[in-house]
């Protein structure tokens, strides 16, 4: 069904990513990943009120039966609007207090602040300069340049955890991200990860990876034109190679 396809036994990553690409379903939760009863919830919610998504998506992924009651803003460990890579280690320093006041795992920080630089990284470098007819980007080289958003435009960092899950989240004001170009970048990794790194100018490379690999499920969704949301959420109490085994949830918000 497409509020929520169970999967049964588990899918590998790449059979997630190409059953979610080639079917109708926009929610795929597996029974044997991280909280799948609230997974669960949560597809059942954002089927029926996607733009919950958008304008509570820390409640609605980790508290969807209180989206009609809980406050979003005060729930948030995060919530930073950002324009320029000036502000990236800013940014990524706050996140790294959050989390090791969260856990005293480093492996757990140093993964979560990949996702996190990733997630900084392509709400500047990518989303503003990908050509909203052919999805092409212009090739901004991430490593030198430094950038700053369109005036007036900002994008958003967020995070929010629930005692089991750690949310990061980020919102950019463009709406340019290709999902399935994404999804199948994230791919072609779990074939061939050292083919897919790219350390030059432009593209995801390897950061799209490190973002679903990282986390139990990613939720992502985009207004075209408009705005673009990316979710990953990860498992605080397990440890890295649980983390990696365990079977993921998939999200499409449209």
């Amino acid at each position: 069904m497409s509020a929520a396809l169970k999967t049964h036994p588990a899918l590998t990553p790449q059979q997630l990513i190409e059953q979610m690409i080639s079917g109708s379903e926009t929610h795929i939760c597996q029974p044997l990943g991280w909280m799948y009863d609230e997974e669960v919830q949560s597809a059942q919610l954002l089927s029926q009120k996607s733009e919950t998504f958008f304008s509570h998506p820390a409640t609605a992924i980790l508290w969807p039966k209180e989206i009609s009651s809980r406050n979003e803003q005060s729930s948030l460990l995060l919530n930073r609007n950002f324009c320029s890579s000036d502000e990236k280690n800013g940014l990524l320093d706050e996140m790294k207090t959050i989390v090791n006041g969260i856990s005293r795992s480093s492996t757990l920080v140093d993964e979560v602040i990949a996702v996190t630089d990733e997630f900084v990284t392509n709400a500047l470098y990518n989303a503003p300069y990908v050509d909203p007819v052919t999805f092409v980007n212009q090739r901004i080289n991430r490593l030198t340049t430094k950038v700053k958003l369109d005036h007036g435009k900002q994008a958003r960092l967020f995070a929010a955890q629930d005692g089991k899950r750690l949310l990061i989240g980020v919102e950019d004001p463009y709406g340019s991200l290709d999902v399935k170009s994404y999804l199948n970048r994230i791919h072609k990794c779990y074939s061939s990860v050292k083919d897919s790194i790219n350390f030059g100018e432009g593209g995801a490379g390897i950061g799209s990876y490190i973002i679903f690999n990282t986390g139990s499920s990613l939720y992502y969704g985009v207004k075209p034109g408009e705005k673009t949301l990316l979710v990953c959420v990860v498992p605080i109490k397990v440890s890295r190679r649980q983390r990696e085994d365990l079977p993921k949830h998939l999200h499409w918000i449209k």
